[in-house]
């Protein structure tokens, strides 16, 4: 599996990301063929330029039309043009994060993302970045903490993209991270912290603009990791013995825990000291969610302390496709093996929907849901 990692100690903004993977490899002028299809006044500035004593580059996107776009104007470029459903699918996450969090940031309310202004330079400098990483074959993108001014400096919708990012503060108080790049990395930094296990392949250096406060460049490592084409994750197991907590408690534990971002909760029977009947609580969680878990679990239960450990997840890469069966829409989760074969499992809280709704037996509508999921990824070639 192909690894890229972002060390942002010198901050991050959209050209400096291009402009890593410009000297990492990347095609300049694939690049500008790109962002043309896409706007036809666009024109990507490359600069090539020693700083800090490196080799780097500066690849900023440039057009005529500077927007803003709504999200729903974006969708709607993206949608006519000809890239890649991977990329295309990657992009749109990156951008109805910004879309989202811009609302949120300016205390609207959710509805009203589909009116959050976009640049077309910041929406292209998006699409372009993930371009560029399926061009090098970047399977999984990771990132360092991020330096950040300590006061006035961060605009607000950078602030709300980088919730539960590992951030640092720095001097002087200006902005070292642009809402373009904390959108990027919001997204699509698996592992935030440092450089993940790697067979080191290359390196590419992004160049600040001129005067900008921090020295040195951002740096992209690139190389092979372990896993076999698996999403290899750095988490926390969080877990806690329990047996004097009153049973129907624990669902309300449960979903207190997945609302503040636990990926899996769990219960296990088992037996305390003395013999006693007992439940052991585990927790699945990213490191920026370690505070949220423990607190919550020193507040909603009866334990005494919560222990912790760090894991390794090996994972299947996943997606999601929409299937319209004889009932109505269902979404398939298609999970990829490590040979590449996809392993299509629709959404359970959809079938069960349309078979309520239909009168149906529901492995009736799992069943045709994966038959027609199956027959979509053979029409495009995936089986």
């Amino acid at each position: 599996m192909r690894l890229a990692h972002v060390d942002a100690a010198a901050g991050a903004t959209g050209p400096m990301l291009l402009g890593a993977l410009v000297s990492a490899g990347l095609s300049s002028e694939g690049l500008q063929a790109l962002v043309g299809t896409l706007a036809p006044t666009a024109r990507v500035e490359v600069i090539h330029l020693v700083a800090g004593g490196v080799p780097a580059v500066h690849a900023e996107i440039a057009c005529q039309d500077k927007g803003p776009q709504t999200w729903q104007q974006v969708l709607a470029l993206l949608d006519a043009s000809a890239l890649p459903e991977r990329v295309l699918l990657s992009a749109k996450k990156i951008l109805a994060g910004w879309a989202a969090a811009h609302a949120a940031a300016h205390g609207l309310p959710p509805a009203s993302r589909y009116q959050a202004p976009l640049s077309l330079p910041d929406v292209l400098t998006a699409v372009a970045f993930m371009w560029g990483l399926d061009q090098l074959g970047v399977d999984q993108l990771s990132s360092s903490p991020l330096p950040m001014g300590r006061g006035g400096s961060i605009q607000p919708v950078t602030a709300e993209l980088l919730r539960g990012f590992p951030v640092l503060g720095v001097e002087p108080d200006v902005e070292t991270v642009t809402p373009v790049a904390a959108a990027i990395l919001a997204a699509w930094a698996v592992n935030r912290g440092p450089l993940p296990p790697m067979t080191l392949q290359g390196t590419g250096y992004g160049a600040p603009p001129q005067g900008w406060p921090l020295p040195g460049n951002l740096r992209l490592w690139l190389g092979d990791g372990q896993g076999d084409g698996l999403e290899a994750r750095q988490l926390l197991m969080l877990e806690a013995n329990i047996d004097d907590m009153n049973p129907e408690f624990y669902d309300h534990v449960m979903a207190q825990l997945l609302e503040a971002g636990a990926l899996d909760v769990n219960l296990v029977p088992m037996q305390m000291k003395k013999n006693r009947p007992a439940i052991l609580l585990r927790v699945l969680c990213a490191p920026d969610c370690l505070v949220a878990a423990r607190d919550l679990i020193l507040r909603e239960t009866t334990t005494l302390g919560v222990r912790v450990h760090q894991i390794s997840r090996y994972a299947l890469a996943r997606r999601f496709i929409d299937v319209e069966t004889p009932w109505g829409a269902v979404r398939v989760k298609v999970a990829r093996l490590p040979d590449g074969t996809p392993r299509p499992i629709p959404e359970y809280e959809d079938c069960r929907r349309l078979a309520q709704k239909g009168g149906v037996p529901l492995w009736l509508v799992h069943a045709r849901a994966q038959a027609i999921a199956w027959e979509q990824l053979q029409g495009t070639g995936e089986e």
